[in-house]
C-alpha cells in the first residue's frame, strides 16, 4: 500500500500484542526508503530482513531486561486494507504516475492487468512514457514496450503476460 500511495519510506515495528489490531506498545521501529524501482516483492524482502533483525534485537533486550515499549499514539494510525485482485485493473483515465506505482505495488502478485482485444493482459513491469493521447490508446508498440496513453502522460508496458501465456 505504501508503494501505491507514493510514500517515500515504509518500515517495520516490533510491538507487544494487545486486544486491538496493531495497537500494542512498540519496542522497536525500523524504516527503509521506497526506491523508484521497488516492487511489492523487493520491498517485502527488505522489510522481512529488517523485521527479523529487529525481532532478534528486541528478544535480546527482553532477555537482558532492558527492552522498553512505547505506547502508540491513539490518533494518526490508518489500516492498510488487504489487496483485492479487482483493484489491480488499470484505469487508463488515471495519471500515468499512479498507474506506474500500481504496477509496482501489485508485483509479483496479484499483478496489474488490463483488457486488450477482449482478453486479460497482465502487466508485470512498466515505466513512465514520454507521449500522450486519449486515455487507453496504444501510442506505440515494439521495443522497449507498449506505450499506452493515460489520463495524464503515458505508461510504457515493459513486461506483459497474455491470458494463458508467459510473461513477455
Amino acid at each position: 500500500r505504501a508503494i501505491e500511495a507514493g510514500d517515500a519510506q515504509t518500515g517495520v515495528c516490533i510491538m507487544q500484542m494487545d486486544v486491538g489490531l496493531d495497537t500494542g506498545p512498540v519496542f522497536l521501529q525500523r524504516a527503509t526508503p521506497i526506491l523508484q524501482d521497488d516492487t511489492a516483492g523487493s520491498l517485502r524482502e527488505r522489510l522481512a530482513q529488517l523485521g527479523a533483525e529487529g525481532l532478534i534485537e528486541v528478544v535480546a533486550g527482553l532477555e537482558a531486561g532492558v527492552a522498553v515499549a512505547t505506547p502508540q499514539p491513539a490518533e494518526g494510525a490508518c489500516y492498510a486494507a488487504k489487496i483485492d485482485k479487482r483493484e489491480a485493473q488499470l484505469d487508463w483515465t488515471q495519471p500515468a504516475q499512479l498507474l506506474e506505482r500500481l504496477v509496482r505495488a501489485f508485483s509479483p502478485a496479484p499483478l496489474a492487468w488490463t483488457v486488450w482485444r477482449g482478453q486479460r493482459l497482465r502487466v508485470g513491469g512498466a515505466q513512465l512514457g514520454l507521449d500522450s493521447g486519449p486515455p487507453g490508446q496504444v501510442l506505440s508498440a515494439g521495443p522497449p514496450g507498449i506505450e499506452v496513453a493515460c489520463g495524464a502522460g503515458s505508461l510504457l508496458l515493459t513486461h506483459v503476460q497474455p491470458e494463458g501465456g508467459r510473461m513477455l
